[in-house]
């Protein structure tokens, strides 16, 4: 071979230095050490509140109930339900929260108990979102019957303390369809205006849930109004004209404002926010429709103000101020035939409305009574249910109080 060749070899195939192996080695290395480190499981991401060894704990939990290894939303379920137990509601709250409501074990009961943990909590607005979240899950309809009635109240509760009376009839009226209904249930459906709604403790959560959410506009309502039950008609006005300031056509606030008014004997702001008030739509509120019905009897237009009652009572049958405007609206019409009617079921609902505080999940006397007078008044539905209720407490030997009244915040 001749040196030319001899060169051309070396150059093609070079033999490797003892530092150039080493070189190779210590990358070759390091790229494994590199792989490993970027595709080895990360520990999960915990909410804030969550300690490793609550995790650790939970994980604990979760192998004793299931007899198997959790996943990571397996484990938060299980830390919220043990924070649950301790009372520490934020940390239940955040470990909920990172549950999906699509998780296939722990999802619908997550949304369940992250409502009550967030009423707790005084976010009222945000409970209720979960609540219905809740609900909206076709698998609610798998949790027993227990706890779908408890989960009701204590969405009612949220709403009554708003003093959202609209709202809270369509679950008050789902529980009902579901056969869970008691007779607070009852009373609360039938009877939203005879109840005693301005309670001390619905004052006294309602201004806890504004503290927790100055800005909710339904909170403040209910706030202004409360006061306005308890006299306090200065203060309530005060609140509303501050609101109506920022949110000038919102209908929640003008209604509350024309109650407020009406109240005062103030006919005329009364007017001045009517010129406010836009076209009537039969899904408005109660309260703003029996304002209008209010305002067409000062203005003398009677068939205006009957229209407006009646409208009141197709939702809310017992409302004994707006039986009280038709029969006015009906004398003032001469149509005396119906005035005598309607002044019998407005004497009626009178009745009603002392005899609904004393009827019980563990009187039936007391329930069937209420039943007479419902049917006596017209109230043909909640008659029913009253007779129901009165049929079970004779026929069950332990009452339904228990079993249907869970413990509220």
């Amino acid at each position: 071979m001749s040196n030319d060749n001899i060169t051309e070899a070396a150059t093609v195939n070079p033999m490797p230095t003892r530092s150039t192996a080493i070189g190779l080695v210590l990358f070759l290395m390091a790229i494994a050490v590199g792989g490993f480190i970027l595709l080895r499981p990360q520990p999960p991401l915990l909410p804030a509140s969550l300690s490793s060894s609550d995790y650790s704990a939970a994980q604990r939990r979760y192998v004793e109930l299931f007899g198997i290894l959790p996943e990571h939303l397996d484990s938060l379920a299980i830390a919220g339900e043990i924070a649950v137990s301790e009372k520490n509601w934020e940390q239940a709250a955040a470990c909920f929260r990172e549950v999906p409501t699509n998780h296939p074990r722990f999802g619908a009961s997550a949304r369940l108990q992250e409502a009550q943990v967030l009423v707790r909590l005084n976010r009222a607005a945000d409970a209720e979102r979960a609540f219905q979240t809740f609900f909206a899950l076709p698998e609610h309809r798998r949790f027993n019957a227990v706890t779908l009635a408890g989960a009701g109240k204590w969405l009612n509760f949220v709403l009554s303390a708003q003093l959202r009376f609209e709202d809270r009839k369509r679950w008050l009226v789902y529980v009902h369809e579901l056969g869970i209904a008691d007779v607070l249930d009852s009373k609360q459906l039938h009877f939203p205006n005879l109840l005693i709604w301005n309670s001390p403790l619905g004052r006294k959560r309602c201004n806890e849930f504004l503290a927790a959410d100055p800005g909710n506009i339904d909170l403040q309502v209910a706030s202004a109004r409360y006061l306005t039950a308890e006299g306090k008609l200065e203060a309530a006005r005060e609140s509303l004209m501050k609101l109506s300031e920022r949110h000038p056509r919102d209908q929640r606030i003008l209604a509350a404002t024309l109650e407020c008014d009406f109240e005062r004997n103030d006919w005329l702001h009364m007017e001045d926010v009517e010129h406010s008030l836009p076209q009537f739509d039969k899904a408005e509120s109660w309260l703003l429709t029996r304002m209008r019905g209010e305002l067409a009897m000062h203005h003398k237009d009677w068939s205006r103000a009957l229209e407006y009652f009646q409208q009141v009572l197709l939702e809310d049958p017992a409302n004994s101020w707006s039986q009280m405007g038709i029969v006015r609206a009906l004398g003032e019409l001469g149509r005396a035939d119906e005035q005598k009617s309607a002044r019998a079921k407005s004497a009626a609902l009178a009745k009603i409305r002392v005899s609904v505080v004393k009827v019980t999940d563990r009187d039936p006397g007391a329930a069937n009574a209420l039943a007479d007078l419902c049917n006596a008044a017209g109230l043909i539905r909640a008659a029913q249910d009253f007779r129901q209720h009165a049929r079970h407490m004779e026929n069950s030997p332990v009452n339904s109080t228990q079993r249907d009244s869970p413990e509220l915040p």
